[in-house]
């Protein structure tokens, strides 16, 4: 699992966001809120956050619901 990195180490655009503005992408958590040594995952394909909590399935190499969802946008 995954911790989230320190914003200052961060490379592109969409992991530069802060950590009082990254939530969590099924619960809708702040990061801010979240109690400490909480674990956090990445989405391997937007970079966005999720609590190791709220996914299932390999936390390695996790790819949020919206990524795997056959809807196109």
């Amino acid at each position: 699992m995954f911790r989230l990195p320190n914003p200052k180490k961060r490379k592109s655009q969409r992991d530069s966001t802060n950590d009082e503005s990254t939530i969590c992408l099924e619960c809708t958590e702040f990061y801010v809120n979240s109690v400490p040594g909480e674990q956090w995952v990445q989405c391997i394909t937007c970079k966005l956050w999720a609590h190791s909590k709220c996914v299932r399935g390999n936390l390695m190499f996790f790819e949020c619901k919206h990524c795997t969802s056959d809807i196109e946008d």
